[in-house]
């Protein structure tokens, strides 16, 4: 329930809602966080006012009840998306990446929409990685998902599949669960002829005994 909102000053709801709408914050973001009517209207103003500056390129009403450091590390988020896309669309930026056509970006995004909230600093980071290792736009296209993925447990992955000397055509198997990916590598050591993980270790025991 919002029953403040009956509390709220009217003069300071007109003042606090006219600008939002006029900051371009739509009428169903505003509905869904009332609570941006309990502050002070110069309050308001001079969040949205920095988050305008800052080229935000949506509006949002947390902007203005969130702390500090929070308002300030999205501020940051923000300088980074904007030097790194300079204006391009994220369409744009990827085709440029990945030295691919737009029917391909299009395709690679239709079948991972997600892509659009990743932050542009890890995606460049991912970018950068599989870019390096020699796959190309064919091979994101195949796993779009791998891009959300942790860059982090991406890198242990294929870390462990490199030290069998095994290269990835596909880079499918990254996007798969820690169990699947699991029996995956499992069957890689096997067909390597390296024993695997303790299930091999206690076999080895009962057929001594």
């Amino acid at each position: 329930m919002r029953c403040f909102i009956y509390e709220v000053n009217f003069l300071f709801f007109k003042n606090i809602l006219l600008f939002l709408l006029e900051s371009g914050v739509s009428p169903y973001n505003i509905l869904r966080d009332l609570w941006v009517f309990k502050y002070d209207p110069s309050k308001v103003r001079e969040r949205i006012t920095i988050a305008k500056r800052a080229n935000s390129k949506k509006i949002m009403p947390w902007m203005v009840r969130c702390k500090q450091s929070v308002f300030q590390r999205y501020l940051n988020r923000t300088k980074e998306t904007n030097e790194l896309l300079a204006n391009r669309s994220i369409e744009d930026y990827l085709a440029e990446k990945l030295k691919c056509d737009m029917d391909m970006v299009n395709y690679i995004i239709a079948n991972n929409p997600s892509i659009r909230n990743i932050h542009i600093t890890k995606l460049q980071d991912s970018l950068d990685y599989f870019l390096s290792l020699g796959y190309t736009a064919y091979h994101i296209a195949q796993a779009p998902r791998v891009l959300c993925n942790s860059l982090q447990t991406t890198k242990e992955r294929m870390n462990e599949i490199n030290d069998l000397d095994v290269k990835l055509n596909s880079l499918v198997i990254l996007c798969k669960s820690k169990t699947e990916y699991s029996k995956h590598l499992t069957y890689l050591r096997r067909r390597k002829g390296i024993k695997d993980s303790s299930k091999d270790l206690i076999t080895e025991k009962v057929n001594s005994k």
